[in-house]
């Protein structure tokens, strides 16, 4: 997947510079000071292996410093007067000198190596990280012997590294085992013991003895919530001296209460708050958290110190208290906040508070004045909101007289607004003569629309703000206030009406007519909501999402502007079909869940629901939200559509596939303007199995794997698709036509997440890097670049991308995975001219000469001139290609057609039974690859069901050539006769590319390497080729010219793979085994020019520079005459 500079077929852009680290700047800046001959290095010992250090592992030595004339200055070791203990650096991590930063990465494991450096390089550096020891000679030229013991991926523990941590070590320094090895393992607790210092001075401690469910600290009771407790209470000094056992004392009942609210000790609360569900712990407290300031069981003396052991059954957390009425609020804090007749912790007539929590008695809900407990220091004080101070500071300017109120009629109930309630209410003002300067009620000349106002946000003047707390509902009250108490106030948030006489004392009379705990939905209170009844769980509908809902409309002074009717609204939020008012409150509802929503005239807007508004002030909507359906526009251009019909189990989008994982799924795919045209169905076509596939390797549409990754188990959802999404981009189903918009009715059934990469052996890891290339490349395809100057850098990187994905699979030998990545550069840009050169290289190698020569002729043709000597070389090489293949063509099938019917009919059965008997050596590694390759190919099809085209049988696969020339003949592969030619016609290909392979006897080049089951002579040089069934020998003639250039003979080392017993050429650089999947790596392949040739049967790629390498599963001969023309000079 690396930039690749090909200058045959035009520059690409470089790839953007990698940001350097401080640390690589910092070692490049250093490096910088060195000089020829400044750090010289000579090897005493060789190491072993061909690994060096890198950066961030840790390096094991012992360093000996000599002068120029020998002598000894300091030294690690005992014979030199050292201590014996080698040392330790991590490299990029450790101060060290910069000669050492240089040469350590230079050494193997085992070396021993002499550095000769000049002052500069050692403790003479300017800026040096590390000081010379005293005495050392700093500014003279030294010599340094260093023995590298060892180095390994370190993983550093501690910043200083003073910690460093590597497995199965556990000597000392200089090897002196210090804790021998027993069969009993070590128990011991991390810090002081394995436990919880809740006040940082070990007196309050909680030990924890069976661990709980869930993740610490995000699954513990942290909020007030109502808590169940099973705990039994000891004295510890007494440990048997129970004075209370929930399981005895409580009849087996669990101690139930509200954290919060100080109705159990504070240091038993603080514990359980950090507990998960079924932990048990142990819990240690001092008096003054237990039972000193809260009420004392008889049985426990004062300032004892307790013990508790508890269990934490589980906990509710608390309700949402918006949109609450008053009297539910009242219910509520009398079921959670008074203390329970059955709690453990009886009630007390001297019941007292500490420094840091008030008891507050619930029935009251307020803080009660005990005498007898005698003075109590006040709680901490709360810090105040701004809007608390502002409220403050206004009502300083309250003073004696200014502010009166006259109760006219009296209310029902005993509540009052509070802050965050809306108030709704008439309101009529008088001079002190009586005379009426304004009002909202109709007999006084008013519109009959009340005011409203929510407590602590609406901007009104300081006597509403005072007065309008302390009304109950239904209740007439008159208000006299003085100037400065109405809108003659300094700083007066509001202003008075035009003629308004703010300068004198007025009546105000004020008739409570309702009041409410209000959601706010816009920030200027021109849209509030009210909760008539709560919803269903938490979610709310949003843009572009489906509602269905019962409305009906009124006016502020009750005129029906929407009447009841039976049959539901059903609407799209975001599409202007309800007022935008409306629709910004439905957005707060939750399923099932009766609102009144409050709209004010300024988000009064046009719509389908009320097409004509006559100039309304002010509506109220009543509200039941019904149903909603999650939508969810995809790209943001309104054609990528998800729909969600049931929902399904988890929370979004915590619980979706979002990762590359395994997915199970049902769908039902038709055409969007043909409904009832179904061309797959799961159910139906699939005999009832769901469709399995992996996200993220494109083995379904784009938008279907959008949709499925935004999915929660167990949902279903009707999604519609574009025809760029869908199969216009995809291999498309017979009976769906270009360019068609698709609908998919999809359940998620479940998913499996992805391996950790921790462990993975190197070809696990491969594939899934596999995987996140091919996310790479899908995530390019989505973005289409504009015409400006960074759209064609983009364009230029996209395709710069997929040439380089294309080179890799034509080095790897998968041609036809290389001319699809060409593709997708020519799609954009048919005149590139790299990709038209990749795409007919690759077509050669396929043998497909027609489409290569296209490609061919059409960059001879192209504007790029520079691009025209390459193509006569390759078309050149193209007609070499041809004339090699029809040469081998009529040598191989030479009077082969002169046979009768019967005579074929005769050699296919003999060829099958020479086959059982020549599969006598190797059958077991066969079966075993074949195997592995059919389970592959097996999940490959079953997955791929609904969307794979058609592909070439195995004769086709296996054979290209004598494929076609079957069609030739016209011969299908479905007939007998094709069968049974092509058994003969395999066979004797194979043959003849055996005999062609023989070695001779006299060549000085070769040398011999026996094959035991055989006894058959085969080329060293090739490293060891295993012989399968005593029929061949791979030699290759010319194989002297491609080892000359690295070193003759002695540079070319067969790898043996042990689990296969299967020998592989190191020429070949990567080969990999069919049977045990192990690859091997010759560092030296850079320097030989290697073509790979695809065996598409078991996708093993062999190297050209071999002359023939036969594919163990398939049996498939790849040959090359031509070595010496290929090889590099």
């Amino acid at each position: 997947m690396a930039h690749e500079e090909d200058s045959s077929a035009g520059a690409d852009l470089p790839p953007p510079p990698k940001k350097k680290t401080a640390a690589e700047e910092e070692a490049e800046k250093r490096r910088k000071k060195l000089t020829p001959g400044s750090l010289m290095k000579a090897v005493i010992r060789s190491g072993s292996g061909d690994a060096t250090p890198g950066e961030g592992d840790q390096v094991i030595l012992h360093c000996t410093t000599r002068t120029m004339d020998g002598i000894v200055i300091n030294s690690t070791r005992k014979e030199h007067g050292g201590k014996g203990i080698p040392l330790r650096f991590v490299l990029g991590k450790s101060k060290m000198i910069l000669g050492f930063a240089e040469g350590f990465p230079t050494m193997l494991k085992g070396e021993i190596a002499m550095f000769k450096m000049k002052p500069q390089i050692h403790y003479a550096e300017d800026d040096c990280p590390v000081t010379a020891p005293d005495g050392f000679p700093k500014d003279d030229e030294l010599q340094f012997e260093i023995e590298m013991l060892d180095f390994f991926k370190a993983k550093v523990v501690s910043e200083d590294l003073g910690v460093i941590k590597k497995d199965n070590c556990q000597d000392t320094a200089d090897g002196k085992e210090i804790i021998p090895s027993r069969e009993e393992p070590y128990f011991f607790t991390i810090g002081k013991s394995e436990v919880r210092d809740m006040l940082g001075d070990g007196r309050l401690i909680k030990r924890r003895v069976v661990n709980g469910k869930g993740e610490f600290p995000m699954d513990c009771p942290l909020h007030d919530s109502l808590l169940r407790v099973h705990y039994k209470g000891t004295l510890l000094d007494e440990p048997k001296s129970v004075f209370y056992d929930t399981r005895v004392d409580n009849d087996g009942e669990p101690l139930e209460f509200c954290s919060g609210e100080g109705l159990v000790p504070e240091g038993f609360e603080m514990c359980v708050r950090l507990m998960l569900p079924g932990e048990k712990s142990i819990v240690t407290c001092p008096p003054d958290f237990a039972y000193d300031k809260f009420p004392r069981p008889a049985n426990v003396p004062e300032g004892a110190y307790v013990q508790w052991e508890i269990e934490l059954l589980g906990f509710e957390l608390p309700k949402d208290w918006t949109g609450m009425t008053f009297n539910e609020i009242m219910d509520e804090a009398e079921t959670k906040l008074r203390p329970r007749s059955t709690s453990p912790f009886p009630p007390s007539s001297t019941r007292r508070t500490d420094g840091k929590r008030l008891i507050r008695e619930a029935s009251a809900m307020a803080h009660e004045e005990d005498s007898s407990a005698g003075a109590d220091l006040p709680p901490p004080p709360k810090k105040k909101t701004a809007a608390e101070e502002e409220a403050e500071k206004r009502r300083k300017k309250l003073t004696p007289g200014s502010l009166m109120k006259a109760v006219i009629r009296s209310g029902s109930g005993d509540a009052t607004p509070g802050e965050g309630d809306q108030v709704i209410l008439h309101c009529t003002t008088r001079t002190m003569d009586g005379i009426v300067i304004n009002s909202t009620r109709k007999e006084h000349g008013g519109k009959g629309i009340p005011l409203r106002f929510v407590l602590g946000k609406s901007k009104m003047i300081l006597g509403f703000a005072e007065g309008f707390p302390t009304m109950l509902k239904g209740e007439i009250a008159m208000f006299k206030m003085k100037p400065q108490i109405h809108y003659a106030e300094d700083d007066c948030p509001v202003t008075a009406p035009d003629g308004f006489p703010k300068d004198d004392e007025l009546q105000f009379e004020i008739e409570m007519l309702d009041f409410f705990k209000a959601k706010v939905v816009s920030e200027d209170l021109g849209v509030i909501k009210k909760v008539v009844n709560e919803g269903q769980g938490w979610e709310s509908p949003r843009e572009p999402y489906e509602v269905t809902a019962q409305i009906t409309a009124r006016t502020a002074d009750g005129k029906e502007i929407i009447p009841s009717r039976e049959e539901p609204y059903f609407f799209t939020i975001g599409k202007s079909e309800v007022p935008k008012g409306l629709e910004m409150g439905i957005g707060t509802m939750s399923r099932k869940e009766m609102a009144v929503i409050f709209v004010s005239a300024t988000y009064l807007t046009k719509s389908s629901l009320m097409p004509h508004l006559e100039d309304f002030e002010e509506v109220y909507f009543d509200v039941e939200l019904i149903q909603f359906i999650q939508v969810r526009d995809m790209l943001g251009d309104g054609r990528l559509i998800k729909r969600r019909v049931v929902n399904g189990k988890g929370e979004f989008p915590m619980d979706c596939p979002l990762h590359d994982s395994l997915l199970r799924v049902h769908y039902k795919g038709t055409l969007l303007d043909e409904p009832k045209s179904v061309f797959y169905d799961t159910r139906v076509d699939n005999d009832g199995e769901p469709l399995e596939f992996c996200s993220g390797e494109g083995l379904v549409p784009e938008g279907f794997e959008m949709c499925v990754r935004l999915m929660l188990p167990g949902e279903k959802s009707i999604v519609t698709c574009p025809p760029d999404f869908a199969y216009d981009k995809f291999p498309r189903p017979a009976n769906v036509p270009e360019g068609a918009y698709v609908q998919w009715e999809i359940e998620l059934l479940g998913f499996e997440l992805p391996k950790d990469w921790t462990g993975m052996t190197f070809n696990e890891i491969m594939d899934e890097a596999e995987k996140i290339k091919t996310t790479l490349l899908r995530e390019y395809n989505h973005v289409h670049p504009h015409d400006d100057e960074e759209g064609k850098i983009f364009a230029n990187s996209r395709s710069s991308l997929h040439l380089n994905v294309a080179a890799c699979y034509q080095k790897m030998g998968e041609y036809r995975k290389s001319i699809e990545a060409c593709n997708k550069v020519l799609d954009a840009n048919p005149v590139h001219v790299k990709a038209l050169y990749r795409r007919g290289m690759s077509y050669m190698l396929l043998g497909d000469f027609d489409d290569a020569r296209n490609d061919f002729e059409r960059l001879m043709k192209s504007i790029d001139k520079s691009a025209e000597p390459d193509a006569a070389a390759a078309l050149l090489k193209l007609k070499q290609k041809e004339q090699e293949t029809e040469k081998k063509a009529r040598k191989q099938f030479k009077g082969l057609f002169d046979k009768k019917p019967g005579e074929i009919s005769e050699v296919g059965v003999e060829s099958e039974e020479g086959k059982n008997v020549d599969d006598t050596n190797g059958s077991g590694a066969i079966t075993s690859a074949d195997m592995d390759v059919g389970a592959k190919d097996s999940l490959r099809g079953e997955t791929k069901h609904a969307f794979e085209e058609e592909r070439p049988g195995l004769l086709g696969r296996l054979w290209p050539s004598g494929r076609r020339i079957f069609s030739s003949l016209g011969m299908n592969r479905y007939t007998m006769a094709a069968v049974i030619a092509s058994s003969v016609l395999l066979a004797l290909f194979l043959g003849q590319q055996i005999s062609m392979a023989m070695p001779t006897a006299g060549d000085a080049a070769f040398y011999r390497a026996s094959c035991s089951e055989c006894v058959t002579n085969t080329c060293s040089l090739q490293g060891c080729s295993r012989c399968i069934g005593c029929h061949r020998v791979n030699v290759d003639q010319n194989l002297q010219m491609a080892t000359s250039a690295i070193g003759g003979v002695a540079a070319v080392n067969g790898a043996s793979c042990e689990e296969c017993r299967m020998h592989h050429c190191s020429l070949q650089g990567c080969s990999k085994c069919v049977i045990c999947r192990r690859v091997n790596a010759d560092k030296n392949l850079e320097m030989a020019t290697v073509n790979g040739a695809s065996c598409e049967e078991c996708r093993m790629h062999h190297c050209s520079l071999q002359g023939c390498s036969k594919c163990i599963a398939c049996r498939r001969v790849n040959s090359n005459e031509n070595v010496a023309m290929i090889t590099p000079e």
